[in-house]
């Protein structure tokens, strides 16, 4: 019988499994973790990561996700590293697509934001909420409030978005 060498054998290479979204379940479980890195005032090793898996969990068939608080984790991240628009926005925009009537008073306060920035992509990224989208008028006071703000915006560019 022949000895087989172990240095003569080509070495099999392991693939990552293709993320997928968690079960909203456990996703709502474990977003406080994820907000909790979202929340930080300085670009981490941690962030990229943690927005591919906020990326991940976006689709517009599952209500219960953490929509306004995922925006408002978002609206951070643009305020801190403006330079992340291109990564932020998209998700942004995704998780307006999916975004109740009821869950907007969360969605808006990006709206109200002290940077320029991050009011201009908030807005860029409501005008994805159904409600808003197809025109119709919110019925929660805050919402009508700080969009009659964003309206109003000292920044022409931004007011003329609203």
């Amino acid at each position: 019988m022949p000895c087989v060498s172990l240095m003569a054998t080509t070495p099999t290479t392991i693939q990552a499994p293709i993320p997928a979204p968690l079960p909203t379940p456990t996703y709502r479980m474990c977003f406080p973790i994820l907000a909790t890195l979202l929340a930080a005032d300085k670009h981490t090793p941690y962030l990229d990561d943690t927005l591919a898996v906020a990326a991940l969990h976006v689709a517009t068939d599952q209500p219960d996700l953490p929509r306004p608080e995922a925006l408002q984790a978002l609206y951070h991240i643009l305020g801190v590293l403006p330079s992340y628009q291109d990564r932020v926005l998209p998700i942004m925009e995704a998780l307006c697509r999916g975004c109740a009537a009821e869950q907007l008073s969360g969605a808006v306060v990006g709206v109200l934001a002290p940077q320029g920035h991050v009011r201009s992509a908030a807005l860029t990224a409501l005008s994805n909420v159904p409600v808003l989208a197809e025109g119709l008028c919110p019925e929660d006071d805050a919402v009508v409030s700080a969009l009659w703000v964003a309206k109003h915006d000292v920044e022409g560019e931004i007011a003329g978005a609203c």
